[in-house]
């Protein structure tokens, strides 16, 4: 999959005539490869707003002043038929698993906040358990659901996935989807004063053989061991 930043001119024009591809290789090559979802968020996250983006881009002479007004975007499946939110510097957090579980956890006791990530995920077939225990937890968040091993589990499955190895890996559009989502209800419908605290529980410890005692540091260790040395962006 091959994602674009682009210019939204708006729903009113065809799909093959609203989008305006930017075209960024001469930032950097790794932003114009294929499954380079990654490396442009990590391009966006490096700026405050749309706005200082946009001056970014004018001033490398990447969109003209005339379009200073369109919205901006990722664009994606044959370039003009999907739309996704544009990262930046204050979704930076949200695109990191760790940073997801404990967000999740800290702001579950708003049934508004779990409510919200049932609704996106429910007819997902792997996460019939989680979502299950998130229903539980609504409806009584005092019995003993073990919430941050659920909400760990659902995170794991989510951004990180089966290679054809057979090994473990990160997900980063799963990750995505999830930290935006996050972002999005997190910034804007869950205030910080109506988070109450959370009962400590007991963390469920994992067996070595067993994927989801790899979590996150060492998860992306072997990641980046796979990689070969591969270029980094940032």
């Amino acid at each position: 999959m091959k994602y674009f930043l682009a210019l939204d001119k708006g729903p009113s024009y065809r799909n093959d005539e609203r989008y305006l591809k930017i075209d960024l290789n001469k930032i950097n090559s790794l932003l114009n490869q294929d499954n380079n979802l990654k490396p442009l968020c990590a391009f966006t996250c490096t700026f405050k707003d749309k706005g200082e983006l946009k001056k970014f881009l004018k001033a490398n002479h990447l969109i003209d002043a005339r379009y200073e007004n369109y919205d901006l975007g990722i664009t994606y499946f044959k370039e003009y038929y999907r739309f996704v939110s544009v990262p930046y510097q204050a979704d930076a957090k949200f695109l990191n698993p760790k940073t997801l579980e404990q967000v999740i956890y800290e702001k579950s006791n708003h049934p508004n906040f779990l409510s919200i990530i049932i609704k996106q995920y429910h007819k997902v077939p792997y996460l019939k358990e989680e979502i299950y225990s998130f229903h539980s937890y609504i409806t009584n968040p005092y019995a003993d659901y073990k919430l941050y091993n659920v909400i760990r589990s659902f995170v794991n499955k989510i951004c990180f996935r089966k290679n054809n190895d057979g090994i473990y890996v990160p997900d980063f559009k799963g990750t995505y989807n999830l930290g935006m989502l996050i972002a999005k209800i997190g910034n804007k419908d869950v205030k910080s004063n109506e988070i109450k605290q959370t009962k400590s529980v007991e963390k469920v410890e994992y067996s070595e053989d067993d994927p989801r005692a790899h979590h996150l540091e060492e998860l992306k260790e072997r990641y980046e061991k796979s990689q070969d040395g591969q270029m980094r962006l940032f």
